[in-house]
């Protein structure tokens, strides 16, 4: 057999999974959720207990992997932190950038360390983070060519990239970069308004029903949109320093939304209408951006198709909007697009894009997230 293992997880690496990949006999083995195993949502373990069992369950040696592929690429990261350095050093010490930018290069050299150990035979791969959602959605879809939009908080600084599929190969046409996350602003309208814990957002679309999208004008005062672009007004919009996550932070709030906007976590004080209203608001701005980034995209690419991945197309109410409001014909949405999938769109892009081989399996084809755990 030869094998491929796609990973995804780590410290700070939610979403921890597995996937294995046979690609001589072009069958998808195995996908799996570290939090199948362990019982925490969404964990961010190093996903040992879905290694040990696929290894006894489909009776695999570790000498059978040819390839490791792991869902984040370590070696884009610092030429593009020095950029970062380059922009926003006038707004934040070199010190705090410095303590902020390099945790996640860190815990990706620990983790390929830890992988070449267990699997000294094989060979190490890193794909980037933003490639393995889009092979995930383009390459499990049923077609041969399309355009691609994946958008979530931040790849390795990725936050949207744009570009076209065929066959083996993806094109990046743009980028957007961190700070500038329309993920992180959802995340952060999430944490303002007293929801905390990993990925709050689908409550928030739930409350957004409630509402009326009144404060549209003030997103538009914290972010700036036009072609290909979403970027941040530094005035309302800031990045959090400290060595932690990367993420965004609001200023000014009060001056915004009004006093009693912000929600402290665990209060217990009750939801308003004014939290209903910018809940709305939200989802309004946001699904404004995505349909004017998709028509954009369509301009750019011509194709009837788009794919779409990141956790950010988890937004089901946009995803319908995307076809009702731009020129695209045909959509595709893999029901993995979190970061969860992202072991499988390793292995994916591992099989397509650095081994070449074009042909589509029937599980690739009919791809839905399935758990083969024990009978």
């Amino acid at each position: 057999m030869a094998l491929i293992l796609g990973f995804k997880g780590g410290k700070g690496l939610h979403n921890s999974s597995i996937s294995i990949i046979d690609t001589d006999n072009d069958d998808i083995l195995f996908v799996g959720e570290e939090e199948r195993f362990c019982g925490k949502k969404h964990t961010d373990f190093f996903p040992i207990s879905s290694i040990l069992y696929i290894l006894n369950k489909l009776n695999i040696d570790n000498r059978d992997i040819e390839y490791v592929s792991i869902a984040n690429d370590d070696s884009i990261i610092l030429s593009h932190y020095y950029e970062f350095f380059k922009k926003y050093s006038e707004y934040y010490s070199i010190d705090e950038i410095k303590n902020q930018c390099f945790n996640s290069s860190i815990i990706y050299a620990k983790i390929k360390r830890e992988l070449k150990n267990m699997f000294p035979r094989s060979m190490i791969l890193n794909i980037n983070h933003h490639d393995t959602h889009t092979s995930l959605a383009f390459h499990t879809s049923n077609f041969d060519e399309a355009a691609y939009f994946t958008a979530d908080g931040m790849g390795e600084f990725e936050t949207m990239t744009f570009g076209y599929c065929q066959q083996n190969k993806l094109h990046k046409l743009r980028t957007i970069v961190y700070p500038n996350s329309l993920g992180f602003m959802y995340t952060n309208i999430c944490h303002m308004l007293g929801f905390g814990g990993p990925n709050p957002e689908g409550k928030i679309m739930a409350l957004a029903s409630f509402g009326i999208p009144k404060y549209l004008d003030e997103f538009e005062k914290m972010y700036h949109t036009s072609e290909f672009n979403f970027e941040i007004n530094h005035e309302y919009v800031g990045i959090p320093m400290g060595g932690g996550q990367a993420g965004l932070r609001f200023e000014k709030v009060d001056d915004l939304f009004g006093k009693d906007a912000y929600i402290e976590p665990n209060s217990g004080r009750k939801l308003e209408q004014i939290h209903f209203d910018i809940a709305a608001s939200l989802q309004k701005f946001f699904e404004n951006v995505i349909i004017s980034l998709s028509s954009d995209l369509y301009k750019l690419v011509g194709s009837d198709n788009i794919v779409v991945g990141g956790g950010s197309f988890l937004n089901s109410v946009v995803n319908n909007k995307i076809i009702n409001n731009t020129p695209f014909k045909n959509i595709f949405i893999n029901p993995a697009s979190h970061d969860g999938g992202n072991s499988l769109g390793a292995a994916l892009y591992t099989k397509h894009n650095i081994l070449k081989k074009r042909n589509k399996t029937a599980d690739e084809k009919r791809f839905s997230l399935r758990f083969k755990i024990a009978d």
